[in-house]
């Protein structure tokens, strides 16, 4: 009986230890928040050579031949119950 008291103490005392340990944690250090970088009035390379690219896409005209045709002969005749 008193070699298990032993042992039952000894292995709370280690529970115990391994709580405080984990719980208060004291050997990690605090971690800093990162300084906050201050925003600079002037544009970067990128923003300046952006700003004066056009985009080629938006003159070109409309290629799609299906937008005016007709091609669904069953779009006015069934009508989807479950739509």
């Amino acid at each position: 009986m008193n070699k298990n008291l032993v042992i039952a103490i000894i292995s709370i005392a280690v529970a115990v230890t391994a709580l405080v340990l984990i719980l208060l944690n004291p050997f990690e250090p605090e971690l800093a928040l990162p300084t906050p970088i201050p925003e600079k009035e002037s544009k970067s390379l990128g923003e300046e050579i952006s700003s004066q690219v056009e985009n080629p896409a938006q003159q070109l005209p409309q290629n799609n031949p299906f937008e005016e045709a007709k091609t669904n002969p069953y779009e006015d005749s069934y009508k989807n119950p479950f739509n």
